[in-house]
């Protein structure tokens, strides 16, 4: 992906029946704020393990491929270059910016129901530029040792809504009781556009204090709302 444009609501009230729904284990941390530097390691569910695969490893098209590979190259640029971490850190993780080497190995985690991500976001809310890159397990576990501010769990499920999928996300920890409702658009008109289900509650795109990143790095989480 090159561009992220997702808006995010506060949940009202849970859902019916949403642990039927292809559901991941999260857990994500950061190395920078500035740009957004996030590892995840996501865990799956039963359900949502067959998609997984087949959207992270399945034929890619030649603009597909194409888009990678911008991805990487401005990742190594944009997010290595600003963030103050040294490039050989993260080559010692094993993370090759200049083509995933190690990626059959990546494969092989994913068809063990898990998944390692290493991203980068830029500046925005409700659109910003947004790459990912597989990761190994000892990458993963390398990197969070390398990490500021605390490490995020969440159990993430994948609800349908017409063409859209509703990322519900149910926060554990520190956080238990915060819910999020994202849904991810292919425009700026479709986001605008898009009616919040009855379920949804306030509005959070645009607030600051209540993205993942400033979850992590918030030193006080008193004056945090976490229940409508």
């Amino acid at each position: 992906m090159g561009q992220e444009i997702e808006r995010k609501w506060r949940v009202r009230t849970l859902p019916e029946e949403y642990r039927s729904f292809p559901c991941k284990e999260m857990e994500q941390a950061y190395l920078c704020v500035n740009p957004t530097l996030r590892i995840r390691k996501e865990l799956f569910s039963a359900q949502g393990m067959e998609s997984s695969v087949e959207k992270t490893y399945g034929e890619e098209n030649s603009v597909e491929k194409k888009d990678r590979k911008a991805g990487e190259k401005d990742l190594e640029e944009k997010g290595i270059a600003q963030s103050g971490i040294e490039k050989s850190d993260i080559a010692q993780s094993g993370i090759e910016l200049s083509g995933i080497a190690q990626s059959d190995i990546a494969q092989r985690d994913i068809e063990q129901g898990e998944e390692y991500i290493f991203c980068y976001k830029g500046k925005g809310r409700l659109s910003r530029e947004e790459y990912n890159l597989p990761l190994t397990k000892e990458a993963y576990e390398s990197l969070l040792g390398k990490i500021e501010g605390r490490v995020i769990r969440k159990s993430r499920y994948e609800i349908p809504c017409g063409k859209y999928t509703v990322e519900l996300d149910v926060f554990h920890g520190e956080l238990e009781g915060l819910c999020y409702a994202e849904v991810e658009f292919s425009s700026l008109e479709e986001a605008k556009n898009f009616q919040p289900l009855d379920w949804f509650s306030e509005e959070l795109t645009e607030e600051r204090g209540y993205s993942n990143a400033e979850l992590s790095f918030a030193k006080d989480l008193s004056s945090l709302k976490l229940k409508d």
